[in-house]
């Protein structure tokens, strides 16, 4: 099920049980360098003084302006222990995405979900996603045309 937004701590809450789900789409900038490898992570804060393993997994579609979509997505699966101070600040990384033949502006279509109730996701409480980011190196501030470098 989708992840509902909680209004209070301003982020989306992944429950402890079942699947929730967050979708993501992001275009590949016109600074990063063509080709490289990409580093997505989520930032998210435990609700509780808990501190066993949330499963995360990361489903993603990466395509080229002209190239078809991708059949199926390429799942990434993860598991991050939660620091054991409710709300506390924490980084999680999906680890480096090949990015070998794309180009500025391709378009990650991204599926952010937390498999609660699966035996690798031990933490209790909900895990609150605060925001979802890529790191990615450059090599220009912008590119010399619209769609090529």
């Amino acid at each position: 099920s989708a992840m509902t937004f909680d209004t209070t701590n301003i982020g989306f809450i992944a429950g402890a049980s079942g699947t929730s789900v967050i979708a993501i789409i992001a275009q590949m900038p016109h600074s990063w360098k063509e080709g490289s490898d990409i580093v997505p992570h989520i930032h998210w804060l435990p609700t509780n003084a808990d501190n066993k393993n949330v499963y995360w997994r990361m489903e993603y579609k990466w395509v080229n302006i002209g190239d078809d979509d991708a059949v199926s997505f390429t799942p990434v699966n993860i598991q991050s222990a939660a620091s054991g101070t409710a709300y506390k600040h924490q980084l999680s990384s999906f680890g480096a995405i090949s990015g070998t033949g794309k180009k500025i502006s391709s378009i990650i279509t991204i599926k952010i979900s937390r498999i609660g109730g699966d035996t690798l996701d031990t933490y209790t409480g909900d895990a609150l996603l605060k925001e979802f980011d890529i790191h990615y190196e450059i090599d220009t501030v912008g590119s010399r045309s619209e769609l090529l470098k």
